[in-house]
């Protein structure tokens, strides 16, 4: 080591040495500074056993029995208004009133019953309501002109209260909620309360009862008129499986809290009831929710889409929306209805352009008033075609069909719509079009 490189080495360490001294110099210069300006002291409050300048009166830290503080008011949770003890004697008769002692209802919103297509279940819920029911949530009712003979306090008894459901309810399809006033209510008032229902996302209706007893649906009502009842319904069951059991018992619920907030009566059943039958009901539809189909084969190969529609149109069948052939009743009923073998919807294009290998015939069961008529009717057109085609009618296992088979299939739509009508869903009416939706 040469001494250039040693004496480099020396002064490198005073350096440093130097440099670790003014820091600690700084440091206590600092520290003693802060403690003059700030006063800082090393008692300890908490700690000194001495200490006779701090003290806790926990006396004067209960609260006495004050009028404008309730605990209760503060703590009013989902879950209490959830208690099963609230729905007890459902079926017989509820009448809440305001005045009671019980806590009121809350205005619950659950995550799992609203329409989530929203990142915010509360806004989607909100947004998501029918246009007519919004509004007349925000619609003051001064702003309301009334007619002389009838005012929004006006309390005019009810005489003979309504007994029945609406017709186009059905107890064994929907579960329903029926309040009756003890007077007359305005229309604006139902409005706005039974907007609230519009948060479930299932298929639901409300009825209301004008002075004459009938029914009308809740959007045809008019704000200023008086209503002596009023009917919601929420359809158990369609092709997409039953309601799920927190939907049933959130509909029980939010009817309580309608019915508290408009002090009327309401006869609804236990909602555990309603969800085993609305499971009861579901496996009922899936045992008789049949589609009867078979398939027509190009027997020389495939048949042009231009031959194919004409024959299609001369056997009283029509292209619609969804790109199915579909042939109706003089009433517009769909009997029976052609689409491709691969499901592929028709379309003008294609039927002028494409070759078609074959093409499926489809009988929904549940939604024709008498199968075996449609069915015989269907086959005859199919036979037509398959002829006129040089096609081959195959089942879905690509067997020929035989009269054997076309007598097996006979038999057993008479057996599945037998049944329907045996459980009052008959075939073909408005309330099987709509649980076979």
């Amino acid at each position: 080591m040469n001494d250039l490189i040693l004496i480099i080495i020396v002064v490198g360490i005073f350096i440093v040495a130097g440099v670790f001294a003014y820091n600690i110099t700084q440091e206590r210069k600092f520290k003693k500074e802060g403690d003059a300006r700030f006063g800082m002291s090393t008692h300890d409050t908490l700690l000194d056993e001495n200490n006779e300048t701090f003290n806790i009166d926990t006396d004067s830290a209960i609260i006495e029995d004050d009028a404008n503080f309730h605990v209760s008011s503060m703590n009013v949770e989902v879950e209490e208004y959830n208690d099963p003890s609230m729905m007890e004697g459902f079926k017989t008769v509820l009448n809440p009133t305001k005045d009671s002692p019980e806590a009121t209802p809350q205005d619950h919103t659950e995550d799992v019953l609203l329409n989530t297509d929203s990142a915010n279940p509360d806004t989607a819920a909100s947004e998501n309501h029918d246009n007519h029911l919004a509004d007349a949530v925000s619609t003051p009712a001064e702003q309301v002109d009334l007619p002389p003979t009838f005012e929004l306090n006006d309390k005019t008894p009810i005489l003979e209260k309504v007994q029945d459901i609406p017709e186009n309810f059905a107890q064994h399809v929907d579960y329903t909620a029926l309040f009756n006033f003890d007077h007359q209510l305005a229309g604006i008032k139902l409005k706005s309360q039974f907007a609230k229902l519009g948060r479930i996302k299932n298929n639901y209706k409300v009825y209301i009862a004008a002075t004459n007893g009938k029914w009308q649906l809740l959007e045809t009502l008019q704000l200023e008129a008086p209503y002596i009842a009023a009917c919601a319904g929420l359809q158990m069951a369609d092709r997409g499986g039953a309601v799920r059991p927190e939907v049933i018992e959130y509909f029980a619920n939010l009817s309580a809290e309608i019915a508290f907030q408009l002090g009327t009566e309401l006869v609804i059943e236990p909602a555990q009831d309603a969800i085993e039958r609305a499971q009861q009901l579901d496996e009922f539809c899936m045992a008789v929710d049949q589609l009867v189909s078979f398939n027509l084969f190009g027997g020389a190969g495939a048949f042009t889409g231009t031959k194919l529609r004409g024959l299609l149109e001369a056997n009283g069948f029509e292209l619609n929306a969804n790109g199915l052939f579909t042939h109706k009743n003089e009433q517009g009923d769909v009997l029976f209805s052609v689409q491709t073998l691969d499901g592929q919807p028709f379309n003008t294009l294609m039927l002028k352009t494409a070759s078609i290998s074959g093409i499926k015939f489809l009988l929904d069961l549940p939604h024709v008033k008498n199968g075996v008529a449609t069915f015989n009717q269907m086959v005859l057109v199919a036979k037509q075609m398959e002829s006129s085609l040089q096609a081959r009618l195959l089942d879905e296992q690509q067997k020929p069909i035989t009269e054997a088979h076309i007598d097996k299939i006979r038999n057993q739509i008479k057996i599945l719509q037998d049944k329907m009508a045996s459980k009052q869903v008959i075939p073909g009416s408005d309330l099987t079009t709509r649980l076979f939706a």
